[in-house]
């Protein structure tokens, strides 16, 4: 698992940044023209991050084996949220 500060994705809102620290989202380094990163949520929806973690809507129809998933991310130093870790790895 990859650690970035989460200045790296100054454009994506602290409370995303807390989820996928805590393990209920998912964030992975992507290879995508337009986007750096792709973002899964605990009901599975998927999102693409731009760079700079501006948050964007994926491709309709598309799902994780549409993108070329390089590893996964988490944050050094976003707070937790107090929830319970789901996916840690």
């Amino acid at each position: 698992m990859k650690l970035i500060h989460s200045d790296t994705l100054r454009s994506t809102p602290r409370e995303v940044k807390e989820l996928v620290r805590d393990g209920v989202y998912s964030l992975y380094v992507v290879e995508h023209a337009k986007a750096g990163f792709v973002l899964v949520t605990d009901r599975g929806d998927l999102y693409l991050l731009s760079k700079a973690g501006k948050i964007m809507p994926a491709p309709n129809g598309a799902n994780l084996e549409s993108f070329e998933l390089r590893e996964a991310v988490s944050f050094s130093d976003a707070p937790a949220s107090g929830s319970a870790c789901v996916n840690v790895a």
